[in-house]
């Protein structure tokens, strides 16, 4: 089943739709707690090493194809050491919890997740600074709203409860515990952005599923 949107900027195949359907999954169980809070920790627990596994290999996928002589290759290597680091600790993180009643927190897994953000950030931000500003009206109003949308979830469900629950002689699990929602939602912005002006080719299809990537590892 493939359409066009009305607007003619985006096009929906059965794939968008079960990411989609699956993303909203994920978020319904994690932010409504859906099971209880012990369900919804053994749910991410469980699911989130194996996405992070199948988003980097997507990811290697992609910057083989791009070829040798491909001017995106460099943003790809950059992406693809980033989900690697991220991998480390998904399955650091996994298997200690699989170990233990509680992951410790932080961890060495924090390590590899905070590192993998480096990579990641500045070649995401170095291909939205080269992107034409040729994004249609529509567009704009879309990336706007998802953007808005995301902060207020992050800020509502996320960031209030934290400083709301801190803890003195928390600092450093604080800090960490606000730095990943606040860098994904960076990334995700870039991604977004990405992902609406590349809509052709190996370019759209790539940035399409690592958009869906970024969507799902990441809630």
């Amino acid at each position: 089943m493939d359409g066009t949107h009305p607007g003619g900027f985006i096009r929906i195949n059965w794939r968008q739709i079960a990411i989609g359907f699956f993303s909203l999954v994920i978020i319904v169980i994690t932010i409504f707690k859906i099971g209880g809070d012990d369900f919804v920790y053994a749910f991410n627990r469980n699911i989130s090493s194996f996405q992070a596994l199948a988003i980097l290999i997507l990811t290697i996928g992609f910057y083989v194809r791009m070829g040798q002589k491909s001017q995106n290759r460099l943003l790809w290597m950059g992406l693809v050491i980033g989900w690697a680091l991220w991998t480390i600790a998904e399955w650091w993180w996994g298997i200690a919890s699989f170990f233990q009643t509680e992951a410790p927190f932080p961890s060495g897994a924090d390590i590899f997740w905070f590192l993998g953000y480096i990579p990641m950030y500045i070649e995401l931000d170095s291909r939205n600074r080269s992107i034409p500003q040729e994004s249609t009206s529509v567009q704009k109003l879309i990336i706007w709203l998802c953007s808005i949308a995301a902060i207020g979830l992050t800020a509502i469900f996320i960031v209030n409860p934290v400083i709301q629950n801190y803890e003195p002689g928390t600092a450093v699990e604080t800090i960490l515990t606000l730095f990943y929602p606040l860098g994904d939602l960076i990334l995700f912005i870039f991604v977004m952005r990405i992902a609406f002006r590349y809509q052709e080719g190996i370019n759209g299809q790539a940035w399409k599923w690592l958009a869906a990537g970024y969507i799902i590892n990441t809630i």
